[in-house]
């Protein structure tokens, strides 16, 4: 048993869908970002992005003691939060 695999007993495919999650969520929101930006500024926009990364990051460890699927979704949103830093 690898150090790594101690905490969490996931399969190989929840952890490749955790790990995609981030790049699922950048990839979503490329072109809707572009359109904020218009609307609202960069500098807010990169404010609130900025803000969604740092709360997705404080929550990633609680995420992950509830559910992969939960860290999944925190993943995905900070991918969409990515997308504006």
């Amino acid at each position: 048993m690898k150090i790594e695999d101690a905490a969490f007993n996931w399969s190989r495919n929840t952890k490749s869908l955790v790990l995609s999650a981030v790049v699922y969520g950048y990839v979503s929101t490329i072109f809707v970002s572009g359109l904020l930006c218009r609307r609202f500024g960069p500098r807010r926009l990169m404010l609130v992005g900025t803000a969604v990364v740092m709360l997705g990051v404080l929550l990633n460890p609680l995420a992950a003691q509830v559910s992969p699927f939960a860290l999944a979704a925190v993943q995905l949103v900070m991918g969409m939060a990515m997308v504006s830093v």
